[in-house]
Formats: structure tokens, sequence, C-alpha cells
């Protein structure tokens, strides 16, 4: 049981981070300027 408990949680969370991954797409130039500024500031 535990271990189908953790398959769902990979899943779930595997999931939500597509999503995710896909609203940051569909919104792409404002998180590139966000993205490129956090990057300016830790100097990366």
């Amino acid at each position: 049981l535990d271990f189908f408990a953790t398959i769902v949680l990979v899943v779930y969370v595997a999931i939500i981070a597509v999503l995710f991954l896909f609203v940051i797409i569909m919104s792409n130039i404002k998180i590139v300027k966000i993205y490129k500024n956090v990057l300016d500031f830790f100097n990366l």
C-alpha cells in the first residue's frame, strides 16, 4: 500500500510540474524577463 501511495504521489507531482511548465511556456515573455533578472541578481 505504501509503494502504491508513493507511485500515486510521484505521478501527481509530475502532473503538477507539467502543468506548471505549460503555464510558464504560455506566459513565455514575462517569465523569461523575470528569469534573466534572477540570473543577473545571482551573477550566473
